[in-house]
């Protein structure tokens, strides 16, 4: 969301902000944990001792640290980031170090923005329609920004890949026994390819279903294969013993097994509200469709439809005769329920508008999409390289909803 220069900063008076770095943490624990063994062994003399147990008790101490840092002050929210305190000792945050930001519903709502370098801010609200104020004022509300669950979880993948060795090394010497007695030379070599193989394939089962929330609908990149269900045919996210479960609006479920959200309560409650906020009723929302019918492909060729557009936003007509303005053709862009030729022609309608301001637009919209087709389909509407394969891509994409590709 673009804001003008002219919008009032947005201030949160005795705001508690909790500032962490946990990859930063992790690394300065693992240092100490190593450091603190070498000081108990005192492989290098008794000089050792003293010396590495002080380093690792700093390095603990820097690793809490860094782990979490609270503050508590003024939070002013402007154009350009978010600044914390005033005076000298303030703490400032640029917009283009910003990556994303959720909500955190719960009895303390929280809006946690993720920067640049590892750093997390985490910022306490008092309601949830304030921490949605606070991400749309940042410029990362839901209807223009996509949000990512990453796959983390590197002690099951490290478990799954110490099964597989294991599996795939017994497996292995036992079958090598097998072809030794059959007389076949260096049959026992099978052995570690096997437990590698296997070892693989055990660290790469067991990673959890990554999960990217877009304008569009979600996207599950599994361990093996990948997967968009557009909004058009979500009716909400719910649980399923700590599992996200999906509600489909011809009435039936699906529960997402071992996803980046499983069993952690903050990130399912996030991925719910955002989720949920997306596929809301819009009380405008078929009146709006039934307004841009006239924008629909209808079988017509690509060039045809595009100039089509083009005349219905002709500055001597506007979209008076399409019965639109030109701030229902950006809800309708941004409109994740809309047909996918809607938002397309939208597109199209505003670059043909303003090139250089609809494209920035255009731009900004196709960010936030799941759909790596359908981000790629609104780029190339956006700067006027729209071809047939492309937009049959996109077409294709969410045609196949809820199959895996």
């Amino acid at each position: 969301m673009e804001h003008s220069h002219t919008e009032p900063a947005l201030t949160v008076q005795g705001a508690r902000v909790l500032i962490r770095r946990p990859r930063t943490g992790k690394m300065l624990a693992v240092l100490a944990v190593l450091l603190a063994a070498v000081a108990v062994q005192g492989v290098r003399g008794p000089v050792m001792i003293p010396i590495g147990g002080v380093t690792a008790l700093l390095l603990g101490l820097a690793s809490w640290l860094w782990a979490g840092r609270s503050l508590e002050g003024a939070l002013v929210i402007d154009d350009h980031g978010v600044t914390l305190g005033a005076g000298p000792r303030a703490l400032r945050f640029e917009r283009g170090d910003i990556l994303e930001g959720m909500v955190i519903p719960g009895p303390l709502p929280r809006v946690q923005l993720t920067l640049q370098g590892d750093a997390v801010l985490e910022v306490a609200v008092d309601t949830v329609p304030a921490a949605d104020a606070l991400l749309d004022r940042v410029g990362l509300d839901p209807n223009h920004r996509a949000l990512r669950f990453p796959a983390r979880a590197l002690l099951k993948q490290a478990a799954g890949a110490l099964g597989g060795v294991l599996f795939g090394g017994y497996v292995g010497f036992y079958l090598g026994l097998l072809l030794a007695a059959a007389g076949i030379p260096m049959a026992m070599v099978v052995a570690a390819p096997l437990a590698m193989i296997f070892g693989t394939l055990g660290a790469v089962s067991t990673r959890p279903i990554e999960l990217r929330v877009g304008t569009d609908g979600i996207t599950m990149r599994g361990a093996f294969k990948t997967r968009f269900v557009p909004f058009a045919e979500i009716a909400g996210v719910g649980e399923n013993g700590g599992d996200p479960m999906l509600y489909y609006r011809d009435g039936h479920t699906e529960v997402i097994w071992n996803s980046a959200v499983s069993k952690r309560p903050e990130l399912l409650a996030a991925l719910q509200h955002r989720v949920n906020a997306a596929v809301s009723a819009d009380a405008e929302h078929e009146a709006l469709i039934a307004r841009a019918a006239t924008l629909a492909r209808r079988g017509r060729p690509l060039d045809q439809w595009r100039e089509e557009v083009a005349r219905l936003v002709d500055p001597t007509k506007g979209y008076r005769d399409a019965g639109l303005s030109r701030r229902e053709a950006e809800a309708l862009l941004d409109d994740v329920r809309s047909p996918i030729e809607h938002r397309i022609a939208a597109a199209m309608a505003l670059r043909s508008l303003d090139g250089e301001a609809g494209s920035t637009r255009i731009r900004v919209a196709a960010e936030g999409c799941a759909s790596a087709e359908m981000r790629a389909a609104l780029e190339r509407a956006g700067d006027g390289s729209l071809d047939e394969a492309t937009l049959e891509r996109a077409v294709a994409a969410v045609d196949k909803g809820r199959r895996w590709t």
